[in-house]
């Protein structure tokens, strides 16, 4: 009984788990980003980016392969000594149409936990900046 106890109450306080997360919407992009672990000094956030346009305008296999692979610096961190780029950038393919996925990793970040941005190359042009809070 008291095992059966034990993984209940171990069960109920990891879904009980805080999560930082953001998500920004503009009129040509939604991007959503979670804090996904910190674990040994690398600091690992999963980050979905949708864009709204429809047509030929993104349509097609460059547009996927620059952004499944040309976007190294894409992602950053601001600190006190400039720009930390993330020092891997995993993409995921999820089968989702206008979405793009990735794994974004910082070994030894000099800067905050909950801020990220994105420069975002082939789709807008734009910078975001997210910032990540704690749910309630």
């Amino acid at each position: 009984m008291r095992k059966y106890i034990l993984i209940v109450a171990i069960f109920l306080m990891s879904c009980n788990r805080k999560e930082s997360k953001d998500q920004l919407v503009d009129k040509d992009l939604v991007i959503n980003a979670l804090k996904a672990s910190v674990e040994n000094g690398a600091l690992t956030y999963k980050v979905r980016i949708f864009h709204h346009f429809k047509g030929t305008a993104l349509e097609g296999q460059k547009m996927n392969e620059k952004m499944a692979y040309r976007m190294d610096s894409s992602f950053y961190k601001v600190s006190e000594m400039g720009k930390q780029y993330a020092d891997e950038l995993i993409p995921i393919a999820n089968g989702l149409n206008n979405c793009f996925e990735y794994m974004v990793v910082f070994y030894n970040s000099n800067a905050g936990e909950n801020n990220l941005t994105y420069k975002d190359k082939y789709i807008t042009g734009k910078t975001y900046q997210l910032s990540l809070k704690q749910d309630e």
